[in-house]
């Protein structure tokens, strides 16, 4: 029972140890090669919920015209969105097939296609992280879906990250549970003070 705790905090020391020693890129990756091919199995899962004091129709027409930058703020352990680029589709970003770079703050990069796109449903896949929490990381998808409940929208946001090894199960969860929970409640957070406030 020693000698198994011993190797846990061994493998977990290092694999921590590496996930910080990633170098920021000096310039974008090339994202033009077709995404992972999403699978069944393991996946480290966070689900958040917030009601948005509107109609899902005004509060959609605000998510529509509001930058991913105004949404997705730093938070500890997560930096903010800096901006979008838009690589394949449309000028706007919302239509299936439609990819996009995130650029965040600290130089990391990510790409993102859209899956699915309705008015209550909203998919997207994640992929090709160079932040260090990213190398633990083969995939991950993302899911809002909208509910209208007596002049209110219900929105709730789900996202499955796809580690890429047995060991990466670790890290990958404390990153989700310490850091990425809080991204995701700021997230929706921003978004109901600034769908309310556009409002008034």
């Amino acid at each position: 029972m020693i000698y198994q705790r011993l190797l846990f905090a061994t493998v977990l020391s290092a694999t921590l140890t590496a996930c910080g020693s990633v170098s920021t890129p000096t310039e974008p990756p090339d994202y033009s090669a077709a995404p992972p091919t999403i699978q069944a199995g393991f996946y480290i899962e966070n689900v958040e919920t917030i009601v948005i004091d509107l109609p899902l129709d005004q509060f959609l027409a605000w998510q529509d015209m509001t930058p991913l930058s105004k949404v997705l703020t730093p938070t500890e352990g997560v930096p903010a969105v800096a901006r979008t680029v838009m690589l394949e589709g449309g000028d706007t970003w919302g239509e299936v097939g439609d990819r996009r770079r995130i650029e965040l703050a600290d130089g990391h990069f990510a790409v993102e296609t859209v899956l699915s796109s309705t008015r209550n449903r909203f998919s997207y896949q994640v992929w090709g992280f160079t932040s260090p929490a990213g190398q633990y990381v083969s995939y991950a998808t993302g899911e809002f879906v909208y509910e209208e409940q007596d002049g209110q929208t219900l929105i709730t946001w789900t996202y499955r990250f796809k580690p890429n090894s047995l060991v990466s199960r670790i890290p990958l969860s404390l990153f989700v549970r310490n850091s990425f929970q809080g991204f995701m409640e700021n997230g929706l957070a921003n978004m109901k003070a600034g769908a309310e406030q556009a409002q008034t």
